[in-house]
């Protein structure tokens, strides 16, 4: 017989010391799960995996633009793609209509796609290039906006930094660039405004004078290849290939069937073999001759039947035929 509690008061300690016992049998705590953050709002078309080969790719396109650089500026100029992001179409839209309004773009189309693309540079950019080529050590110091003539000299020095770009592409097996012949100014230059994938690379210009800094933005898409994703099509089917899956697709494409009081599902190759003479089992009982109509053309006159005990009807020539 189990003995009754001598004291059954709780007080403050005995409180204290189960509490005590109690976290003893509590688990301690797992390490937290490592997890880094994830920007929604931000594209991810390519992973660490992909940006991993940009390296390679960077140094075909500094030393084209370097090239370019040195024999138009008669200067050395250091090139470096310094950086690389990802962008949704409509978040960089809203940037450039609200933070880069004077912001020279010249877009380009993509293996003929339209306005895929744009090199851009800002105002003090445009003022730098330009005072190279004048060989004018203090153009870029005047802040004030470019002639007619300037900015026909900005639109050459950038095509060809363009076509130098395009250059850097073509050795990495990448897609051409057709250059528009105008810049944009102030507004969007490409026509996605959603969620297309954009990927941009900024490069930074270090010459005689003060440092310089171009953008060059393409769809994600374009670089695909060159990063290290495969979007190769798959081979071109035949003729008797194309020819056979229609076919197949013809013998399995559902035909309508009614006789005035029942209708039936049969496929495209049993209508097509249905002759005088066949018979049609029916879910109901019919007592007077049919018009079998084929997707509500009479095409058969139908006799009433039976076929193992069941209701059926007799195919026959149509009275039009």
């Amino acid at each position: 017989m189990t003995s009754a509690l001598k004291d059954k008061t709780l007080t403050r300690e005995k409180l204290q010391r189960l509490i005590d016992q109690a976290q003893h049998l509590v688990a301690p705590a797992g390490a937290e799960a490592q997890a880094s953050d994830f920007d929604f709002t931000q594209s991810h078309h390519f992973g660490p995996k992909h940006l991993s080969i940009f390296e390679s790719f960077a140094k075909k396109l500094e030393f084209q633009i370097q090239r370019t650089f040195e024999t138009l500026c008669q200067g050395e100029f250091d090139i470096r793609a310094a950086s690389t992001s990802q962008h949704y179409a409509v978040a960089l839209a809203e940037r450039v209509k609200t933070q880069q309004k004077k912001d020279f773009f010249l877009p380009f189309a993509i293996d003929q796609q339209p306005q895929s693309g744009f090199l851009s540079c800002t105002p003090t950019t445009a003022m730098a290039l330009v005072g190279y080529i004048l060989r004018d050590t203090d153009f870029d110091s005047q802040q004030r906006e470019l002639s007619d003539l300037e900015e026909s000299i900005l639109l050459d020095v950038t095509t060809a930094i363009g076509e130098a770009i395009n250059t850097a592409f073509h050795l990495a097996a990448g897609p051409a660039f057709q250059l528009a012949n105008r810049f944009v100014v102030g507004d969007w230059p490409l026509q996605c405004v959603g969620l297309e994938d954009l990927f941009s690379i900024d490069i930074a210009i270090t010459g005689p004078q003060n440092p310089m800094e171009l953008n060059l933005t393409v769809l994600a898409s374009a670089m695909d290849s060159i990063l290290g994703i495969q979007t190769k099509p798959g081979p071109k089917p035949s003729a008797k290939e194309l020819s056979d899956r229609i076919l197949r697709t013809m013998h399995q494409a559902p035909v309508e069937l009614i006789a005035r009081v029942t209708q039936s599902t049969m496929s495209l190759n049993d209508v097509m073999n249905l002759a005088p003479g066949d018979i049609l089992v029916l879910n109901k009982k019919t007592v007077s001759p049919l018009d079998l109509l084929i997707n509500k053309r009479p095409c058969f006159k139908a006799f009433c039947a039976k076929s193992s005990g069941k209701y059926a009807v007799v195919i026959a020539p149509h009275p039009k035929d």
